[in-house]
């Protein structure tokens, strides 16, 4: 990003010590082992990938898609197909494919096609018999030797009992804010400042991804029957992007750094209905 665009001025912004050609084994495993549905079309933007396209084909489309194609190539933009976490077709016996119930959001998924850790992976390592999941379970902080190797990890279980577990390997992945937190707890005799914090970095740097939003109505008043009928469907996803802003050249900002357009439907779930009528 240094490179690429310079530096912004009161911010600590480097080049990442790895590159892309560096991960893309790791995103393509992941495409697999996860399930991905989507797929790759040809746009200015492409990244470069290791595999012609995505594991799954693309989940079931609503009828705005068709409408958002036709306008954007209208307007000479590119519109892509969304890559989702979501299988298309069924996995196995305990991940069927998406029933395009609209739970997706706020809700676990009842037929198993949502990606998340719980059903992608935490379900396949029990069933092994060689993992085993401390439920309300917080860790205070890890524990070091006189080598500065972690050994146990501490924890409040469900009792409110302070227990310690020990293993060869941890990994800390609890997101930015608590990972910071957790490793500036975990301070020892090699670690004075907490793990990893030798150079005082620990929670002074944040990567992240600023977003906005819109939203358009199409009042079916001004459409026909069919049409209307059709856009009233709610359970298919409309899975359209573009990348047509990913770079940004301007003549005040001159060369930054974009990002993607994203076309979404609300979740038809309760909890969303909830939330606006609590706003409106």
């Amino acid at each position: 990003m240094r490179s690429e665009y310079g530096p912004i001025k009161g911010a600590n912004v480097v080049d990442w010590p790895i590159s892309y050609a560096d991960l893309e084994p790791y995103y393509s495993k992941v495409e697999h082992v996860v399930g991905i549905s989507g797929e790759v079309r040809a746009h200015p933007q492409q990244e470069p990938r290791s595999t012609k396209d995505f594991p799954y084909p693309p989940t079931q489309e609503h009828g705005l898609a068709q409408l958002i194609d036709k306008t954007c190539v209208d307007m000479k933009l590119h519109p892509l197909r969304t890559a989702r976490a979501i299988l298309s077709k069924p996995l196995n016996a305990e991940r069927r494919s998406c029933e395009y119930s609209g739970y997706c959001g706020s809700y676990g998924c009842a037929s198993g096609a949502k990606g998340s850790a719980r059903e992608a992976l935490l379900n396949v390592a029990l069933t092994t018999g060689k993992c085993r999941v401390i439920a309300r379970a917080k860790v205070n902080r890890l524990l070091s030797n006189t080598k500065g190797e972690v050994t146990h990890a501490e924890y409040v279980d469900s009792s409110a009992q302070t227990k310690t577990i020990s293993a060869r390997i941890f990994v800390v992945a609890c997101q930015a804010v608590e990972t910071s937190r957790l490793l500036l707890l975990s301070r020892g005799v090699n670690h004075e400042q907490g793990l990893g914090n030798q150079h005082g970095q620990v929670g002074k740097n944040m990567l992240f991804s600023a977003g906005g939003s819109g939203y358009g109505e199409f009042p079916y008043a001004r459409m026909s029957e069919e049409l209307a009928a059709q856009y009233k469907v709610r359970g298919p996803f409309i899975n359209r992007g573009l990348q047509d802003w990913y770079e940004i050249n301007d003549r005040q900002l001159g060369r930054v750094k974009g990002g993607t357009v994203d076309f979404l439907l609300r979740h038809p779930n309760p909890i969303n209905r909830a939330a606006g009528i609590k706003r409106d």
